[in-house]
């Protein structure tokens, strides 16, 4: 997630702050999408710096995708595959 050539540098502030634009093609979707999802309980944290004005911490953004993570479940000895081959 970055501007236009690469990672932000960290500063003597800290993490950087990425914008909704950053996180939505980082993530694949509209930025519409992003602001939905943004402070929502179970959502994508989001930093309000002055109205209207709404900015991401990159660990937030990968905290959040590290939680919406789905494990396969375990397969089954001699099951079949979800395609109906065989196990």
């Amino acid at each position: 997630m970055s501007g236009s050539d690469g990672p932000r540098e960290m500063s003597y502030f800290g993490e950087p702050l990425v914008t909704a634009d950053d996180v939505a093609r980082h993530l694949g979707v509209d930025r519409a999408t992003v602001y939905r999802l943004a402070g929502r309980p179970g959502g994508i944290p989001v930093i309000e710096v002055a109205p209207r004005v709404r900015r991401f911490r990159v660990s937030d953004v990968l905290a959040f995708l590290a939680a919406k993570t789905v494990q396969p479940p375990p397969r089954r000895r001699g099951g079949r595959h979800l395609f109906g081959g065989a196990a």
